[in-house]
This record gives structure tokens, C-alpha cells and sequence, in this order.
């Protein structure tokens, strides 16, 4: 038995009890792979529960604080090597990555990355080692769409 929170929708309740997890397919789930599997899961009911209510669960096994994330979108893989561009001045230098928790939108970077390294997030697939570029901080990469910086200030081109 785990504890999980199980969240259900219109109960603002969250319910912190031991869940008997059974799954009702197998799947395999690679090492550092997140995978989503059919479950049935057996709740004490702490009085808020209704019979057709729809419940979501969450078992946490880790939890990484502090961690340094990436977009998913700025990391290329080649060779089984995860690598990105990082600002240097206004060049940018390739540099490999290791990999943690994949959760699909981001990357959890275990290796390669210092805190504070500028991650190129757009035009990633056009960039080589050493390439010279002119970097905008503050834009959406999928709009293009300036946003305010971290003060609420508006962005600052370099």
C-alpha cells in the first residue's frame, strides 16, 4: 500500500489515505520513462465521495528539488545524446546533457547544465556549434509573442 492524494473533481478535499493500486493491464515502463497505466484504486471514503464521482491519483515516488529543467523543444538528440545550445556571448556552443525525469514538455537536466545557463528554445534545428546569434529573451518561441521580463519590466533585446 501507498499514501497518494487523490483529487476528486467538485470536492475541495484533498485525501491523504493508504491506496491498493491494481492494475488492470501490464505494461512495461522504461527506467526513466513516465508512463500512464489503467488502474483500478480502492480509497477509504472519507465522506465527500460519491457513487459516479471521477477521481485523478498520483503516486509520487521522488521528488527533485531545485532541479534545472529544459523545454523539451530545445533539446536535440542525436545518437542517443541529448544536447542544447547555450548562449555565450553571442555565439552559441553545443553542449551534451544528461537526462532525469522526461515529462514530456520538459527535461530535467542531471549533467552538462549549470544554474544560470542561457538554453536556446527557438530555432534550434537551424544552429550549429559556434554559430552567431542575435538572442531575444522574454518572446514565447511558438508565437514569437513578447512577454515582460521577471520585474514585469518590458523585454530586453540583445
Amino acid at each position: 500500500m501507498t499514501a497518494a492524494p487523490v483529487r476528486v473533481r467538485d470536492v475541495p478535499v484533498e485525501v491523504r489515505a493508504p491506496v491498493d493500486l491494481r492494475p488492470l493491464a501490464q505494461a512495461e515502463v522504461g527506467a526513466k520513462s513516465i508512463g500512464y497505466l489503467d488502474a483500478e484504486v480502492h480509497v477509504k471514503n472519507p465522506g465527500e465521495l460519491r457513487s459516479g464521482m471521477y477521481g485523478r491519483a498520483a503516486i509520487v515516488t521522488a521528488v527533485h528539488r531545485d532541479a534545472l529543467v529544459v523545454s523539451a523543444s530545445s533539446v536535440q538528440v542525436s545518437n542517443e545524446k541529448h544536447v542544447v545550445y547555450v548562449l555565450r556571448g553571442d555565439l552559441v556552443k553545443r553542449v551534451e546533457i544528461q537526462v532525469g525525469v522526461d515529462a514530456g514538455t520538459w527535461l530535467e537536466v542531471t549533467g552538462g547544465l549549470a544554474s544560470g545557463d542561457e538554453v536556446v528554445t527557438a530555432g534550434v534545428d537551424a544552429l550549429s556549434d559556434g554559430a552567431q546569434v542575435r538572442a531575444q529573451r522574454n518572446v514565447d518561441p511558438y508565437t514569437g509573442v513578447a512577454s515582460s521580463g521577471p520585474d514585469g519590466s518590458a523585454p530586453k533585446q540583445q
